[in-house]
């Protein structure tokens, strides 16, 4: 199964969305920042490392609470170029642009990227909640070391991410008011999350 080239159409034969394709590429797809949180946290999970799961699941938080509300109250539609990344074989194929931006701007399609982010975002951070990895959370991570993870992680993703990866949620016209608004949501979940 080629989950990252572009050789597997996310559109059926029959013209439908491959919805379980979709979500499977999406939930293990390296070039998003929410992911790669995931699979650290994974990684330190495993290690029972709760020095770093504490350090990391302020982003992840942040990831979800971000994504999340931008896609229940904003997404309204797509263009063709928020959707190089969610159908990469059919944007290289100008030919399929009219018939993709069709599919992807249905109610049912709009519906599920808007109601599944809320589940993709959360599901792990619920989990580090019911495995007790947030007991006591000060005892073996700081707010100060959580911002040092933070700006580590993020300064290299913005350094190897792709500059229209997260094109439906930020472009150029609206890109510093949506970073600033980020650093200030994460910036207050940390200190939530750390003194509640």
């Amino acid at each position: 199964m080629d989950l990252y080239g572009d050789t597997r159409p996310f559109i059926k034969e029959n013209g439908d969305i491959d919805y379980i394709f979709l979500t499977i590429r999406g939930l293990t797809n390296p070039m998003y920042l929410t992911n790669i949180s995931i699979f650290l946290t994974l990684l330190f999970l495993v290690f029972k490392n709760k020095k770093m799961v504490n350090c990391l699941n302020p982003l992840l938080i942040t990831n979800g609470v971000f994504i999340s509300i931008y896609c229940l109250i904003y997404l309204e539609n797509f263009d063709i170029e928020s959707l190089k990344y969610v159908f990469p074989k059919e944007y290289k194929d100008p030919s399929q642009h009219n018939t993709l931006l069709k599919l992807a701007n249905t109610p049912t399609f709009i519906g599920f990227y808007k109601y599944t982010q809320p589940l993709v975002h959360f599901w792990l951070p619920i989990l580090i909640y019911y495995l007790g990895f947030t007991k006591n959370k000060n005892e073996h991570c700081s707010v100060l070391e959580s911002f040092v993870v933070f700006c580590i992680i993020i300064g290299i993703y913005a350094c190897v991410a792709n500059n229209d990866t997260y094109n439906f949620v930020m472009n150029s016209n609206t890109f510093k008011r949506d970073i600033f608004a980020y650093i200030t949501l994460h910036i207050i979940i940390t200190f939530v999350y750390f003194y509640s």
